[in-house]
Order: C-alpha cells, then sequence, then structure tokens
C-alpha cells in the first residue's frame, strides 16, 4: 500500500480524496485505513471501491453517430464541470446553426460540436452544434495543428467557441470562429469571428 493524502488528526473522521476515475485499475484497486498512537497501528480491513466508482464513469455518444465521425477528437469540460463539448470533425450533415436536420449526409467531414450538460448524477446531450455554412470538408471543432484545441468552454459552461478551419472567408481558405451561448437551457449561435486579413493556408 501507498500512502494517500496526508495523516489525519484524531478530531478528523472524513477524508475528501481526488482520484482520476479513468486512470485506475478498478479491478485491483484497494484501500486500507490505518489508526496509529503510541502503541502502534491498527488497520481497518480491506475496502474494495470498483463498484462504486465505475457508477461515476459516464459513457456517451453522439445522437447521430456514424462511421468515420471522429467524435471525441476534442473533449472539453467546464470548470464548474456540468456542461462537456465533443467534436466530430468528420460528421457530415448540411445542417447549420444549432440543433438542425442531423441525418442529412450531404456535408461530408463538415464536422459538429455536441454538447452534454449534467444534471444530478446523469449527462444528457442538450445541444448539436454546427458552423453557420454548409460545405464539405469545413472540419467543423478540428484544428489545423493536431495538437491545438478547437472548442473552448467558459467556466460555467454557458459560451462556446468552436473552430472551422477551412472556411473560405474573401477567397481565401483561412478559417472561422463560432460563438455560441446558452440562455435558459437554449444555445444560440450569437457571433463569427474571421481573420482581419484573410490568407489561406
Amino acid at each position: 500500500f501507498l500512502p494517500q493524502g496526508d495523516r489525519l488528526p484524531a478530531s478528523q473522521t472524513q477524508l475528501t480524496l481526488p482520484v482520476a476515475v479513468h486512470l485506475e485499475n478498478w479491478v485491483e484497486t484497494f484501500y486500507v485505513l490505518g489508526a496509529c498512537n503510541s502503541a502502534g497501528c491498527t488497520s481497518s480491513s480491506l475496502m474494495r471501491p470498483q463498484n462504486v466508482m465505475l457508477d461515476t464513469i459516464g459513457y456517451l455518444k453522439a445522437s447521430n453517430l456514424e462511421v468515420n465521425d471522429a467524435f471525441g477528437g476534442n473533449v472539453v469540460l467546464s470548470s464548474d464541470g456540468f456542461t462537456l463539448a465533443v467534436t466530430a470533425s468528420g460528421e457530415s450533415s448540411g445542417a447549420t446553426g444549432v440543433n438542425g436536420n442531423q441525418a442529412d449526409n450531404s456535408a461530408p467531414y463538415s464536422g459538429a460540436v455536441y454538447v452534454f450538460r449534467r444534471r444530478g448524477n446523469d449527462w444528457q446531450q442538450e445541444a448539436y452544434l454546427k458552423a453557420g455554412v454548409s460545405k464539405q470538408g469545413l472540419g467543423f471543432g478540428s484544428s489545423v495543428i493536431s495538437t491545438d484545441h478547437a472548442v473552448a468552454l467558459s467556466g460555467d459552461g454557458s459560451i462556446l467557441a468552436a473552430a472551422a478551419p477551412y472556411e473560405d472567408v474573401q477567397g481565401a481558405v483561412s478559417g472561422t470562429v463560432y460563438i455560441y451561448r446558452r440562455f435558459r437551457n437554449t444555445w444560440t449561435m450569437v457571433q463569427k469571428l474571421s481573420p482581419p486579413v484573410p490568407t489561406d493556408y
């Protein structure tokens, strides 16, 4: 066993221990609590949190997931932990804006961003976001450099920015960024940002 956290004073009866649940091997993880005084230490029985911890791990899929959608290419969680944005740069709907026709596959690799919201212990898809234009290969939700983030959320999850790196601006494929806002559980596209001097990549 390895020590987890600091020693507790005798007056403290509870401990909060942050754990990255997705990085643990829960099949082989056990905890034991040791109570010590001048005479020595006594250990509790083994505690195995496997069943409890596995219940805290969510499993999310897009509402219209298809082959080659690249769902999960970028994943961003708001700092309050209640809003999650997931990109699918290969998604092919020709829809635009918020909650359009997800069954339309007329724009291959145009990309999409899915917004999930946590209520209690449950996650639900709250919005299906597309760029303001429909174009094959737009790459909405992706980035030109694979290590860059193509989507961002505000701390409370009410504002989202997403890139469309292959959008044409004044005849140049220079890309754009779309801003969305949630107000009373409804998402709207509020602004489109373009480079002041559009230049091809």
